[in-house]
């Protein structure tokens, strides 16, 4: 492995895989004593020792990359830990999705909740506000986060969405119904300074995706399920 050629964070990473899970394994095995069968008994370990699928597939990952160099040098014949057979199936997340307008309804009202509960500390943060935007103007939460009231025009009714991934994602919404209900009593708050985020944190900056993901989403939708 050339590595001088990884960034930090993968170094980091593959030293822990090797660390924490190959080195115990295969460390002092001789390479063509690694076969099919040592490598099916290290996965089936590991399992049985409750480690995740995925991360018993990324030290596999990282074990066929090693392996394959030594089948390049000639010093074994084929790699015994490459293939599909050699990789634990992994369960797909169940993704969710609002499906219906009661859904809708019961996020909302628990995210005005969370917000009439909010400690002063806390009142900067609009959690239905935000959900309001996310779900009626269709936004990624890197885009939500990114909105300045310069691109909201109230008067006109309309939302301009600077897309965070490529040219063409800049695009103008529609403000209807509650979304506007919802920006207007933001708006109404007091003076609106052009240039500042729609959602800032408390000292003004951008809010950060995760915070938003986890915190205000994350919190709204526990409450909702409650």
């Amino acid at each position: 492995l050339h590595e001088g050629q990884l960034a930090a964070k993968t170094r980091t990473d593959y030293k822990w895989r090797l660390e924490v899970h190959l080195i115990d394994a295969f460390g002092e095995m001789p390479l063509d004593r690694i076969t099919f069968d040592t490598v099916e008994r290290y996965m089936a370990g590991k399992i049985s020792a409750g480690l995740a699928p995925r991360t018993v597939n990324m030290t596999l990952v990282l074990l066929a990359a090693i392996l394959e160099t030594a089948v390049e040098r000639d010093l074994i014949p084929r790699n015994p830990a490459k293939g599909k057979g050699r990789r634990v199936r992994e369960q797909k997340a169940r993704k969710s999705y609002l499906e219906t307008a009661a859904q809708i309804r019961a996020l909302l009202a628990a995210a005005g909740q969370l917000d009439a509960e909010a400690t002063r500390e806390r009142r900067h943060i609009p959690k239905r506000a935000i959900l309001s935007t996310m779900i009626f103007a269709g936004v990624r939460i890197g885009e939500l986060c990114s909105l300045r009231w310069q691109d909201v025009d109230l008067s006109a009714g309309w939302l301009h969405v600077r897309g965070t991934k490529t040219s063409e994602a800049d695009r103008r919404v529609r403000i209807r119904g509650a979304l506007r209900a919802e920006l207007q009593a933001l708006a109404d708050r007091g003076t609106v300074d052009q240039g500042a985020y729609l959602f800032p944190t408390r000292t003004g900056g951008r809010q950060h995706e995760t915070k938003v993901r986890v915190g205000t989403l994350g919190g709204s939708v526990k409450r909702a399920n409650l």
